[in-house]
């Protein structure tokens, strides 16, 4: 039987998204538990894939930039929004 030694190549759908912990890399701002109270919250979308969480870049732009209003969760966790 053959098998397939071709190395995995990632699509570009595949490569726009993040795992927490690389979002809070990415984001040096937010922190992983940050990331991950604001996606278990929802209001950073997500999808889980086994026990992970991933997100896109848009999503946590979105949220960084899509309003100058703190939520709940942000004005309990003492989390502020970039102003630009």
């Amino acid at each position: 039987m053959e098998t397939n030694n071709k190395p995995y190549v990632l699509t570009d759908a595949a490569a726009a998204v993040l795992s927490i912990d690389g979002a809070a890399k990415r984001y040096p701002g937010l922190t992983p538990s940050a990331i991950r109270r604001l996606v278990k919250s929802g209001e950073i979308p997500s999808r889980k894939i086994g026990v992970k969480f991933l997100v896109t870049p848009e999503a946590i732009e979105t949220w960084l930039y899509g309003s100058s209003q703190p939520t709940q969760t942000e004005a309990a966790q003492g989390i502020r929004r970039l102003e630009v």
